[in-house]
């Protein structure tokens, strides 16, 4: 902004007018830095760019898959549901009772 202000306010200097050259040597020095602060965040911008494009495409997986696994259990047989958590809970009661039993069991037990 402030090389900017400078540039406007040259307006009708020449290379005669006193403390031109000294204007005109700042300005360079400090629209190079310009330059290079510009060329760094733009650099930053690319990288961000680049893992939200990443992060949208793992986003857009998920969702398929959450979509996926959403239209599986609407469609789901409920007898077929009914039977595999009853067969779940079977295994796990005889997981239970085992696990139970054996709690008191020593060394010689298991051999």
């Amino acid at each position: 902004m402030r090389d900017l202000m400078a540039v406007s306010a040259m307006s009708g200097m020449s290379s005669e007018t006193p403390g031109f050259a000294d204007l005109t040597k700042q300005l360079y020095t400090s629209l190079g830095t310009t330059i290079s602060q510009l060329s760094e965040q733009e650099g930053t911008i690319g990288a961000t760019q680049n893992s939200l494009t990443a992060q949208t495409t793992l986003l857009n997986g998920v969702s398929t898959m959450l979509e996926t696994q959403l239209g599986n259990n609407r469609d789901a047989d409920m007898a077929t549901v009914a039977t595999n958590a009853s067969n779940i809970k079977t295994s796990l009661n005889a997981s239970y009772i085992l696990v139970s039993n054996m709690k008191g069991m020593t060394l010689a037990d298991y051999l």
